[in-house]
């Protein structure tokens, strides 16, 4: 089972202009009923609380650029 921080260390993190707060999540579940859900990764990181996503083979994750 492979976590998101684990995906985004496997990616060398996330870019400097990437926006770590608007992170989406796609997956499809197994009846073919694809489902979205946008995760803080920051709060993942800094929170000891909340837990991290883990991810289901074919999930795509995508990371917004950061609004300056």
């Amino acid at each position: 089972n492979l976590t998101l921080t684990e995906a985004i260390a496997g990616a060398n993190g996330v870019s400097r202009l990437g926006n770590p707060k608007s992170i989406t999540i796609k997956t499809v579940d197994s009846s073919g009923r694809a489902r979205q859900m946008e995760v803080n990764f920051s709060r993942i990181l800094t929170d000891p609380n909340v837990k991290d996503v883990v991810l289901n083979e074919g999930d795509t994750i995508w990371v917004p650029e950061r609004v300056f």
